[in-house]
């Protein structure tokens, strides 16, 4: 015998209509618990939902595309936020299709329509944090299709890192140690004009530094620079008489170079040198566990799913941009600034 909606209502003492949004992919606005019990009881009585008839019925596939650009120098997705925003989506029931394209079909006018109709998806979750194209943000905007961008700084649909708020906080605490000099690395060639994560941690840097009257260095290169190269131009860095004594990584492949360059000029981690990195997880290089600014990717994935699944529910309604604090670990090698050091 088919399992019916009323079925797992009398078993879980709901109504029919709590049961049939939540188990339809509306359950955005019910607590976790609520969620969480009736889609356990739907499992435990064996219910399968007619996905056909559903989506006639409500207008809904229970899908959503995740859009990404086939330039890897524009779209990123880490493990952590493509599961957590799986997870989150499945708890709704529903199932994630990736895709990743050039930017002549995201700018098409008729891409999006099409991909609505045609891969019969609800809504759609964007990774595009560097060189966004204008006409993809307006085509999104003026077709009103439910739609959440990951990482992307603007004032509505949009769930990022507060990338601003973590450099501040660790240039202040740097400080507090009573560093004077602190620079900021980054050799990974990207672009200030075209990738705005790294102009928005660069901006904070020199804005911070300013006003606590600290002076700054910034190490870094238009263009790629290899591995080796890294760690000359580190090292030349860190044999100045008048060093930084602090150094902030943007991101892992900036720290490492530094912590070579400081082990063969003789300076040791943290007595001699602080330094600190973006990282997605915890860092340990050569046996020492590196401060970190860990990148909140669980939460992002989490509220960018959450924000969608509104805006599918109610699509004439924006949701405000949320931003997410980053977890900074000072631990490991982040100390006082040296006492022999020149600056003092």
């Amino acid at each position: 015998m088919r399992i019916t909606l009323k079925a797992i209502a009398e078993k879980v003492g709901l109504s029919p209509a709590t049961v049939s949004h939540v188990l339809n992919g509306n359950g955005a606005n019910y607590s976790e618990a609520t969620r969480k019990r009736i889609i356990e009881t739907a499992e435990e009585l064996g219910y399968t939902p007619n996905t056909s008839a559903q989506a006639m019925r409500t207008g809904r596939s229970g899908a959503i595309a995740l859009i990404m650009s086939n330039d890897p120098q524009k779209s990123m997705l880490q493990q952590a936020i493509a599961t957590s925003i799986c997870e989150r989506l499945e708890k709704s029931r529903y199932h994630l299709i990736l895709s990743m394209l050039p930017d002549e079909k995201l700018t098409d006018p008729s891409f999006f329509p099409s991909i609505m109709r045609n891969w019969m998806v609800d809504g759609v979750l964007i990774a595009y944090f560097n060189q966004i194209p204008k006409q993809l943000e307006e085509l999104l905007t003026k077709q009103n299709i439910p739609s959440v961008w990951l990482n992307k700084d603007s004032r509505y649909n949009c769930v990022s890192s507060d990338d601003a708020n973590a450099v501040k906080l660790v240039v202040a605490h740097l400080h507090d140690l009573g560093h004077q000099h602190i620079a900021i690395v980054d050799y990974t060639g990207s672009s200030l004009q075209t990738n705005n994560l790294m102009r928005t941690r660069y901006d904070a840097f020199v804005e911070k530094c300013r006003d606590l009257g600290i002076q700054q260095s910034v190490w870094r290169q238009e263009g790629y620079v290899s591995r080796a190269e890294r760690i000359n131009l580190c090292r030349a860095e860190l044999s100045k008489e008048n060093r930084a004594t602090a150094v902030i990584a943007v991101s892992y492949s900036n720290a490492l170079p530094v912590q070579i360059a400081a082990q063969t000029t003789g300076l040791e981690l943290p007595k001699d040198l602080s330094l600190i990195t973006f990282t997605d997880d915890r860092t340990n290089l050569g046996g020492i566990d590196i401060s970190s600014i860990l990148v909140p990717l669980k939460s992002m994935g989490d509220r960018a799913a959450d924000m969608l699944l509104r805006q599918i529910a109610t699509p004439q309604k924006q949701s405000r941009s949320e931003k997410l604090d980053f977890i900074v670990n000072y631990e490991g090698t982040v100390g006082p600034c040296p006492i022999n050091c020149p600056q003092r």
